[in-house]
């Protein structure tokens, strides 16, 4: 004989349930009191490759001495200086940043040991700093010149991971942190800052203004739009678009009509007043370009078989590639080495310029976008682009008139970090991304 509960099935399976939430609930409390006592070590290294980023650096736009001893290298561009089997090969991806590069998680998924925590003691002399959005380590080694590398930067503060979480505390050589390059492929062109953009601006300066190396027009319009100055981005990228009167300047006068003044922003830091126009900004930047680039690399253009408006294309490519001065005069040997072989350059981050939209200027390439149709894509197009894809700074510009010379055709990021590896076939470029094998 079956005998009936007095109290309906599903009030049964419900109070179960709330017995095993409370027992689970005394369990978890007896563990997290455990927890609390024990004192944190540090976290394993992730084995999960993080997103490869490039950085940028900012450089201040003041008056330098132009190099009087600098050789020019005598190669044209219609020499092929590099002994390579002329098969057709599969076009690879060329370049694609350092692994070393990683970006800044407000929530890593690796926790990074913090020198506070673990009593770790940096060398003496080191000061301690907060961890901003855009930091990286190798932004820090760029930023010490030579002084720490990423893997001193890690023992120093016993980190485990290269990742680091915004608001961390890290020690670095003094003046190291204020000199590194942030990264900005995240939200540099969201305009949410105090003013609209609009015409009717209250602007609220003296203000401080940084063009990036390696930013397009519009993330220059977004980083306006987001300072209190008396004109907005869409006033700035009139002053540029093509058309626009501009003034007579030497470095300016190899420009294609109908182009725009992308690539020749100067990156630095820019200190505006309440009566700055958009007009005065921009010269200040093209005065900026001037004072800094001069006449000298201009005339030397010449000896690469360039004009300085292709100098400032494939210059603008260069910035994107890498940050690292070193590097840059590489990667531009290995594109004049593919352009006088008349390949494509094999440049991905044209091809990101090409499909570039607000939220995402800089989007990854993936899965079919390789092939898109588009005079940008030097996948499918031999020679220059139609044009630069960004501002690129003083460095690589000097690194597109002033290449290393190399046989290289290919380049990648090292498996391990630490730059570049080169290749002279596609063979040993094919070895070379054998990471681990």
């Amino acid at each position: 004989m079956r005998i009936r509960s007095p109290f309906p099935r599903r009030y049964a399976v419900s109070a179960a349930l709330a017995l095993g939430l409370c027992a689970w609930l005394a369990v978890s409390g007896v563990i997290l009191v455990d927890i609390l006592r024990v004192t944190p070590t540090p976290a394993a290294v992730s084995t999960t490759t993080p997103r490869s980023i490039i950085v940028r650096r900012t450089e201040v736009p003041t008056v330098t001495a132009l190099p009087t001893n600098t050789a020019v290298p005598t190669m044209a561009l219609s020499t092929a200086i590099a002994v390579i089997p002329t098969a057709a090969t599969p076009t690879p991806i060329i370049g694609d940043a350092n692994p070393d590069e990683v970006d800044v998680s407000e929530s890593p998924t690796v926790p990074t040991a913090d020198a506070t925590q673990t009593g770790c003691t940096p060398p003496e002399g080191w000061v301690a700093y907060t961890i901003e959005p855009g930091d990286t380590l190798f932004g820090f080694e760029l930023g010490s010149k030579g002084q720490v590398n990423v893997a001193a930067i890690m023992a120093a503060n016993c980190l485990t991971s290269k990742l680091l979480a915004i608001g961390q505390t890290v020690y670095l050589p003094p003046g190291v942190a204020e000199n590194s390059p942030k990264v900005d492929d995240g939200p540099a062109d969201v305009s949410g800052g105090a003013l609209p953009a609009g015409l009717s601006r209250t602007p609220h300066c003296p203000c401080t203004l940084v063009i990036r190396p390696g930013w397009r027009l519009e993330q220059i319009a977004a980083a306006i739009d987001s300072t209190p100055v008396a004109f907005s981005g869409r006033d700035f990228l009139a002053t540029t678009a093509p058309g626009a009167p501009v003034p007579d300047l030497e470095f300016l006068r190899s420009r294609p009509a109908g182009k725009s003044l992308e690539g020749f922003m100067f990156p630095g830091t820019y200190t505006l007043d309440n009566s700055t126009s958009a007009v005065q900004f921009r010269d200040m930047a093209l005065n900026a370009f001037a004072a800094n680039v001069g006449g000298q690399l201009v005339a030397d253009s010449a000896a690469r078989g360039l004009t300085f408006w292709q100098v400032i294309v494939l210059a603008s490519i260069v910035q994107r590639e890498s940050y690292s001065a070193s590097e840059q005069r590489l990667i531009a040997s290995v594109f004049y080495n593919r352009l006088a072989a008349n390949k494509g350059m094999a440049a991905t981050v044209s091809l990101q310029y090409a499909l570039g939209r607000r939220g995402n200027w800089w989007p990854r390439i993936v899965g079919a976008a390789i092939n898109t149709d588009s005079p940008y894509n030097t996948h499918l197009y031999p020679g220059l682009p139609p044009s630069p894809i960004a501002s690129p700074g003083l460095d690589a510009i000097r690194a597109a008139v002033y290449p290393e010379q190399t046989e290289y055709q290919y380049f990648a990021g090292k498996c391990g970090g630490g730059g570049n590896f080169y290749a002279k076939t596609f063979e040993e470029f094919q070895q070379g991304l054998k990471c681990g094998s």
